[in-house]
């Protein structure tokens, strides 16, 4: 059974040459300092869901007790389901699931998934548009829609805004939103998205089954300084020419 991730559905529609280099090659990134801080946030609030401990004085503690002191999270209690391991059959016959972990689920007569996103500004979090159409809040959603027999469920991305380091100093709370937005199959949106989100399931499979290395897809320059820079530019190694093509032609599956 091939199990993919919402992060890796993130990663193929980023940049499929950078999919196959970490999923194909390995070449998976060591976490860079925001990554690291975004872990140490998300324990905070893990703690805090499944324990009530409140969070430290540390600053990712500081990060997290924004969501907390605004109410943007459910109240600490048994029914909840924090770091929750899911998996969602996609294909039987082709061997095929999504899995990872939710946040925290609620469950109830209509559900809530909460994402914990951290950020150092909060104009970068997704708007409802995009958040109905991401491809992790709807994994999320659908595995809900099953596991809880349930038509509807609201998926809420709680964002946690922290500054960045000054002169090597602490990072600093910048503050908090949330984005919640209602799926259900009766949106058409969301049916569009799960149609798409299905085909390039499909087509992740079928590199992964393929195993060809990162270079033998097309590049996707305009990539290469998201989130900060991509980690495979030196493996990538674009051309000027490289650059021109990828930006007039699609990524393709050969």
């Amino acid at each position: 059974m091939l199990r993919l991730s919402p992060s890796a559905v993130a990663k193929y529609r980023q940049c499929i040459r950078a999919y196959a280099f970490e999923y194909n090659e390995g070449f998976r990134p060591p976490p860079s300092p925001k990554q690291e801080f975004g872990l140490a946030v998300h324990k905070q609030l893990e703690n805090w869901l499944r324990d009530a401990t409140p969070p430290d004085g540390s600053p990712a503690g500081m990060t997290a007790r924004q969501g907390i002191e605004r109410g943007f999270l459910p109240v600490p209690g048994p029914t909840l389901r924090v770091e929750h391991k899911f998996t969602l059959p996609v294909d039987v016959e082709q061997e095929l699931e999504v899995g990872g972990y939710i946040d925290c689920v609620e469950p109830g007569e209509v559900p809530l998934v909460i994402d914990h996103k951290t950020t150092t500004d909060l104009r970068w979090g997704k708007t409802a548009e995009e958040l109905v159409a991401d491809p992790q809040a709807l994994i999320y959603g659908m595995w809900a829609m099953l596991r809880f027999n349930a038509p509807v469920v609201k998926a809420r991305w709680v964002y946690y805004a922290a500054t960045n380091p000054q002169n090597n100093g602490p990072r600093k709370p910048a503050g908090c939103a949330p984005v919640e937005v209602v799926l259900s199959m009766d949106n058409p949106e969301v049916v569009a998205g799960i149609q798409r989100l299905l085909v390039d399931l499909a087509r992740m499979r079928k590199i992964r089954l393929d195993k060809k290395p990162g270079l033998a897809f097309s590049p996707t320059p305009e990539a290469c300084a998201a989130f900060g820079g991509c980690s495979h530019l030196g493996r990538c190694d674009l051309t000027a020419q490289d650059k021109l093509i990828a930006y007039f032609e699609k990524p393709v599956i050969g």
